[in-house]
């Protein structure tokens, strides 16, 4: 198929040239820009996979909706690198167990919480070896403890490998024989992890190089340790310092970062203090930007002229001419106020749940129908480890609001959480029913972070997982 492909003036011509810009924006790759044959390949595999002539008609199939989407996941999986194992790299969990995470576990105390990123996260190896760990550091009082592990990953393949939880031989060949049987278990050929060590991990679909955060929907925020290993080398120096600045922002006062061995970023050091822990180098937060006051909001006077709405979109969607298929819409709110949805994601980056929740009871006490305002609430009592009552503000939100695909998804997990199987898959299709006829780029957050096709695809993939895992039972 490559031969087929051909040169123009020596060049591969505009196409090849489109192509390639819009796989280095999306993904940050910078070394793609020197190794054309590298592309070039991956792309004669795509090409030759969906049976198109040529680069100028696979360039025009990318761009032609849904399907074009799809295929653009499928190039990205050629492209991403997802080689990874079981305790890879062991100093740095020697760090994690020896230091880094009774530190934090002992810090945490008063709060017993604990958030931890795996950034790049791959087929999830990384963020099950760290659930591993803290089984084993915490033992039975992990109950009374709410951790979280998130594993982010631009490539969706890999998260539902993450999702499913098995593996080779090779990718656990750094766990000593006689320990395998006690995080895994045979299924077929492969090792599938124990379920106890997927409960505190969840898997989102997040783009390093392109995705905003703070994202409080996502869950990435306020996270006591970051693992973002053998990611920047292949991003360029501008990518690198945005990332570092990102990270920084997500990152608590104290906390932990390991970046690879072969990460090369000279922001990380502007940005952090670098530690020497059990024999490696560890960078640590020193100091957060500060959280701005929130003015006191005095109640409006009966009769007064209300304020010019937020220029942010609200989170329903537009009118349509038919009923929802998940029941009529009962309420439609204002949007919540773009200075209140900052400082709830502020108190939240901090993990200061008590301002972030006090936010929420104000907008409420204005405004008990109004829908995002339970949502965000939801938000803060889930994260804060309040499960039972982030359940009841999401009922809420959609009793209020039928139409409120984000408040649908939320249930869909926190049913998911609780193995409640039937409710979780309903409340799943019913995202996909509210976002049936919205387009793509339709947002569904009030921060634009999100869109309908996002969603839809994060949808999907959760019911495609429920049904994979009905199959192996």
């Amino acid at each position: 198929m490559r031969a087929d492909l051909n040169r123009t003036g020596g060049t591969l011509g505009p196409a090849f040239d489109e192509l390639k810009a819009i796989v280095v924006n999306a993904t940050g790759h910078a070394r793609l820009l020197t190794r054309d044959d590298v592309l070039l390949d991956k792309l004669a595999r795509r090409i030759g996979q969906v049976g198109l002539p040529s680069l100028s008609s696979y360039l025009d199939f990318l761009k032609c909706g849904p399907s074009g989407r799809a295929e653009f996941d499928c190039l990205i999986a050629e492209l991403t690198i997802g080689e990874t194992s079981f305790f890879r790299h062991a100093e740095h969990f020697d760090a994690l167990r020896d230091h880094v995470l009774p530190a934090c576990l002992a810090r945490n105390g008063a709060s017993r919480q604990l958030r931890i990123w795996s950034a790049g996260c791959a087929n999830g190896a990384e963020a099950y070896s760290i659930a591993i760990l803290i089984h084993a550091l915490l033992g039975d009082r992990l109950a009374d403890w709410n951790v979280e592990i998130v594993g982010s990953d631009i490539n969706r393949a890999f998260l539902a490998e993450a999702e499913r939880g098995v593996y080779t031989d090779w990718a656990l060949r750094e766990v000593p024989d006689d320990q395998r049987a006690a995080f895994f278990v045979r299924q077929g050929s492969g090792w599938a992890i124990r379920g106890r060590y997927k409960h505190n991990v969840r898997f989102v679909a997040h783009n390093l190089a392109s995705d905003e955060f703070p994202c409080l929907h996502n869950g990435i925020f306020a996270f006591d340790i970051i693992m973002c290993r053998n990611v920047m080398i292949y991003f360029d120096p501008a990518n690198n310092a945005r990332l570092a600045d990102r990270l920084k922002s997500v990152l608590v006062e104290g906390g932990w970062l390991f970046a690879g061995p072969t990460d090369f970023n000279p922001r990380l050091e502007q940005n952090f203090s670098l530690e020497k822990v059990a024999g490696t180098l560890v960078y640590r937060n020193g100091s957060r930007r500060p959280v701005a006051a929130r003015a006191h909001r005095a109640p409006a006077k009966a009769g007064a002229a209300k304020p010019d709405p937020s220029p942010i979109a609200a989170i329903t969607p537009s009118p349509r001419s038919r009923r929802s298929r998940v029941g009529p819409t009962r309420c439609r709110a204002a949007p919540v106020p773009q200075s209140d949805i900052a400082a709830i994601v502020a108190f939240a980056d901090r993990a200061d749940w008590p301002a972030a929740a006090r936010i929420c009871e104000e907008l409420l006490a204005a405004d008990n129908c109004n829908a995002p305002a339970h949502y965000y609430y939801a938000l803060v009592q889930q994260y804060s480890g309040a499960a039972g009552a982030a359940e009841q503000a999401l009922r809420r939100a959609i009793y209020l609001d039928g139409d409120f695909a984000l408040a649908h998804y939320q249930l869909g997990l926190l049913r998911k959480d609780a193995h409640d199987t039937a409710q979780c898959c309903r409340s799943f299709r019913n995202v996909l029913g509210v976002l049936g006829p919205l387009a793509d780029d339709h947002p569904v957050d009030p921060c634009g972070q999100i869109t309908a096709r996002e969603l839809r695809a994060l949808a999907t993939r959760q019911l495609e997982l429920l049904g994979a895992q009905a199959g192996d039972a």
